[in-house]
């Protein structure tokens, strides 16, 4: 009986499978983290998957999700499965994960049996892709982008980057070739709407070609010249989703930190990268921000052994292409984010290496399987293993497996709450500040404001204008009824933030707190200024415009007031419960104190229709009525 040819796939697939449930098992009811909050919670525009705001948002300049398409719809999916139910999210993400080593594996299997390679490696092709698929799978390194929700955003590029590769891969060697030519295409482009480090995709496919194919460009552009004109006609949809500079707050030249500085910083954050590829330990989840006054010196020595690898590389090309082109892959990965074009808001980040990895793994496991043939006899290079040689080196294997996948579990428990995974980037980094302003911020949002206050003076003292900081702490000191202390930092948070471009949440929700704690302080005038800053920013802010009516009214200035009260229910009509009784009830109030007594008769019976045990109401009516009667105005009402 002939032996199924496609028996050991199907094996390394349930293999592959099973190691990344395995290890990702327990990660499931990891919170939404860092920035999940606005993109992900709080963001409206994935509500509905039709009609598609989802799409829409990525045309808009400053969206969290920053022109990320189908990003934003994978998201947009999850919340029409199950709601806010992080679960749900996890389980997709480590969906993703497992479909990116499945096709690695086929890559990496397909290059093995190419016509450079398939002499020393094809008979032992599909063992050296499942090692080298499983190992990346598992490798602590790739935490990051399964546990941290809006991080799918690198793998999903990931998975479309492999995958026009693996399209291209059988377009060199099968009969279909138009039909794999434009499934590549297919998936570049939905790669470029993922994330913007797919740009470098067509060129890697390009050299691909030239490595493993051994044809001249000419020859190459000659055969395939669809296929490539197909993959740089993806570039445009690329250019089209950054028109509007999506990212223009984040990266770009004009900051304190210029191209030389930032390129010093990464010099530091790539051997780190490299390191960690290899010695994963410690794992950071912020890497904080590029440090501008870098000396020469500190960066000297890495600077020193990046151009020695980028100088082998290129040797490398020219005297063994293939191994060359692992150096191309991973340099030229990390050059979108990892070079001179500043990113102001990390210096750097361990997701950064999702698609890297696969180089360094690659390089030690076929490093590793020649020795092992190399060791005996010298007649056997290319052919498979002896059978106690081929059990010692699986032994081997399964223990480097092991081990990472030991260190994964482990760091998915640093991922198990949202003030365990901040205590763990300030444990290796003392002296973090978004460390601090974020454990801060988990002590605020449990409402433990005290607590927080020493977090967010500690963030200010190593970061002087650190804006989100001032904001949180004065926001801590407000809700800890200190409010007379909440009005300076609220006032320098204004101050170092009053030249954005944009509409952000926490501006406008800043402006309204500002105006609250004036309020506080009777300081009127300044209150109005405030909220009607907010509005301006976000005119169907119903919190600031009733703010804003209650301010009018301690004012005096009644039909100011009254409007805005009356603007609220024009524009939501369909505002029930306590905020319709609260609306309704201070334009009552503001009605009787403005002596419009039928008015305000009408809006305290319009709250009693619903609920007719509003105390206040009835007591507030009773007095409407009595006045009305006796045409007089009372010399003072509170407010509810």
């Amino acid at each position: 009986m002939n032996k199924d040819p496609h028996r050991p796939i199907r094996i390394a697939w349930i293999l592959l499978i099973g190691a990344g449930v395995a290890v990702y098992a327990n990660s499931l009811s990891g919170p939404f983290i860092f920035d999940d909050k606005q993109a992900i919670v709080q963001n409206s525009a994935l509500r509905h998957l039709w009609p598609p705001r989802w799409l829409t948002q990525a045309w808009t300049p400053q969206q969290s999700i920053h022109a990320r398409v189908v990003t934003s719809f994978s998201l947009a999916v999850n919340y029409a499965l199950g709601g806010t139910d992080v679960r749900g999210y996890h389980i997709l993400n480590i969906a993703i994960h497992i479909l990116c080593a499945l096709v690695l594996f086929g890559v990496v299997r397909r290059t093995l049996q190419s016509k450079h390679l398939v002499q020393p490696y094809g008979r032992s092709s599909t063992g050296l892709a499942l090692v080298i698929a499983v190992i990346w799978l598992v490798h602590p390194l790739q935490t990051e982008c399964v546990n941290y929700i809006l991080q799918r955003s690198e793998s999903i590029m990931g998975l479309f980057y492999l995958t026009a590769l693996y399209c291209a891969i059988q377009a060199f060697q099968k009969n279909q070739v138009r039909f794999w030519a434009i499934a590549s295409v297919v998936c570049c482009a939905l790669g470029m709407a993922s994330k913007e480090v797919m740009v470098s995709a067509p060129v890697i496919i390009l050299l691909y070609d030239r490595v493993f194919y051994g044809d001249t460009l000419r020859q190459i552009f000659r055969r395939r010249w669809r296929l490539y004109a197909g993959l740089a006609l993806t570039w445009f949809i690329l250019a089209a989703l950054l028109w509007n500079r999506p990212h223009q707050n984040t990266i770009g030249f004009s900051s304190n930190i210029g191209p030389w500085d930032y390129a010093k910083n990464q010099c530091l954050m790539v051997v780190t990268y490299l390191r960690l590829s290899i010695w994963p330990h410690p794992l950071i989840l912020d890497y904080g921000f590029p440090i501008p006054d870098l000396s020469v010196t500190e960066v000297a020595p890495y600077a020193a052994l990046l151009l020695v690898l980028i100088s082998l590389t290129i040797i490398a090309l020219r005297h063994n292409p293939r191994l060359g082109f692992l150096g191309v892959w991973v340099f030229f990965i990390l050059v979108p984010t990892s070079s001179f074009v500043p990113i102001l808001t990390e210096v750097g980040t361990e997701r950064r290496m999702y698609l890297p990895l696969v180089a360094p793994v690659v390089f030690l496991t076929i490093l590793g399987f020649e020795i092992l043939q190399r060791l005996g006899s010298k007649t056997n290079f290319g052919v498979p293993l002896p059978k106690h040689r081929a059990r010692i080196a699986g032994l081997f294997i399964l223990g480097i497996v092991i081990v990472l996948g030991c260190v994964t579990v482990r760091r998915n428990q640093d991922y198990s709450t949202k003030f365990s995974i901040w205590q763990t980037v300030l444990d290796s980094r003392p002296q973090s500040p978004r460390a601090l302003n974020n454990l801060g911020f988990v002590l605020f949002d449990e409402s433990r404001f005290e607590g927080a206050i020493p977090y967010f003076q500690k963030a200010l003292k190593l970061k002087p204008n650190f804006v989100t900081a001032y904001y949180n702490l004065a926001r801590a000191l407000t809700e800890a009824g200190r409010p007379d202390e909440a009005l300076p930092h609220y006032e320098t948070a204004f101050r170092l933030d009053s030249d954005a471009s944009h509409v952000q949440q926490s501006m406008i929700t800043m402006l309204n707190d500002l105006g609250r704690a004036f309020l506080v302080q009777d300081q009127r005038h300044k209150a109005i200024l405030h909220f009607q800053k907010a509005l301006e920013l976000q005119p169907d802010y119903i919190i600031a415009r009733n703010n804003l009516g209650i301010a009018f009214l301690r004012s005096k200035r009644y039909q100011e007031a009254i409007d805005q009260f009356q603007q609220i229910l024009k524009l939501n009509p369909e505002i029930t419960g306590v905020l319709n009784n609260t609306t309704r009830n201070n334009l009552g109030v503001a009605f009787l104190q403005s002596k419009h007594y039928q008015e305000a008769i009408d809006q305290f019976q319009q709250i009693l229709k619903l609920n007719p045990e509003n105390t206040g109401a009835l007591d507030n009516l009773d007095l409407a009525i009595q006045l009305q009667k006796e045409g007089q105005n009372p010399y003072k009402r509170s407010m509810r």
